[in-house]
């Protein structure tokens, strides 16, 4: 049924997303004075999103596009 979905990227992808949450709890747990003044780990948090982001969209997109082709 869903031999279209390509399941090693989904599952790549929901790895980095666990690994970046994971570190943005750590992030969220700080009090906000330490954090905001940490300008590499403002920087972090804010990669960190950028992939969390990426890798939904690259797990859905690549996935589903060869499903749309058809």
């Amino acid at each position: 049924m869903f031999a279209f979905l390509n399941i090693e990227l989904i599952r790549a992808r929901a790895a980095d997303i666990r690994r970046e949450v994971g570190a943005l709890r750590a992030y969220a747990k700080m009090p906000e004075g330490a954090f905001a003044d940490d300008p590499e780990k403002v920087r972090a948090a804010r990669y960190g999103l950028i992939v969390v982001v990426e890798a939904a969209a690259a797990s859905g997109t690549r996935s589903l596009a060869p499903r749309a082709t058809r």
